[in-house]
């Protein structure tokens, strides 16, 4: 820009002008980006994506303590019975009552609740037992 420009009013003004124009609407693209920001980070913080991996696999540790738990159950019946047999005893009918750990609820990938069938409702105590079993 030339020294005569710069000295006039009129082009001066001009210039401010623009530099207005053009801070006011770098404002309202910085103003509509933190909204955007902000409601994609209200997203991330509502989703449940943490605690639903958290649920699986919370099941699925307690579907491996299950699987332990009918294992031993048989092998106590097998036992029983082989005994029962060595007496002359007739062995017992089979039971199929076992004990059955519960399993968490957790939501599926579009956010519905996905049921999960509780057969049984275990005390506290037996539960820390088991988990005491396989942690040593």
């Amino acid at each position: 820009m030339s020294e005569d420009l710069r000295a006039d009013c009129e082009v001066r003004a001009d210039l401010h002008q623009r530099v207005d124009d053009v801070r006011d609407r770098l404002w309202s693209i910085s103003d509509e980006r933190k909204e955007q920001a902000e409601a994609e980070r209200a997203l991330v913080m509502a989703d449940s994506w943490l605690d639903d991996r958290l649920g699986l696999l919370d099941n699925q540790l307690i579907t491996l303590m299950q699987a332990e738990v009918d294992r031993y159950h048989d092998t106590v019946i097998l036992l029983r019975d082989y005994y029962r047999a060595m007496e002359g005893h007739v062995p017992d009918e089979l039971a199929t009552d076992y004990a059955r750990l519960p399993l968490l609820e957790v939501s599926d990938q579009i956010g519905t609740k996905m049921a999960v069938v509780v057969v049984g409702q275990f005390p506290l105590r037996l539960l820390q037992k088991i988990f005491l079993v396989f942690l040593f």
